[in-house]
């Protein structure tokens, strides 16, 4: 390969010009991650405004519109952020 955009992983491997597998740390969004660098089966969860397939693939449990990870919120039906119950409880309530 010459760059990554020969590789099925989008990776070419400096030095030996071959092809790359896929890994959770390699700035890509390749293999099964839904973000760069997360989601999926294998990578940790994504951030806020990464991309995602389903609810566990993003810190804050919220798969939201345009299959991006939403921030947490308090009325958004889920135990997450801070909350110590779904929506409720936690620092500030």
């Amino acid at each position: 390969c010459n760059s990554g955009v020969d590789c099925a992983s989008i990776v070419c491997a400096p030095g030996t010009a071959t092809c790359a597998a896929p890994t959770c740390n390699d700035a890509r969004r390749n293999g099964d991650e839904t973000g760069v660098d997360c989601g999926g089966p294998l990578c940790g969860k994504c951030p806020t405004g990464a991309g995602c397939d389903e609810d566990g693939d993003c810190w804050s449990s919220v798969c939201g519109a345009a299959d991006i990870c939403s921030a947490a919120r308090c009325n958004d039906g889920r135990r997450n952020g801070h909350e110590t119950a779904v929506d409720c409880g936690g620092a500030g309530r």
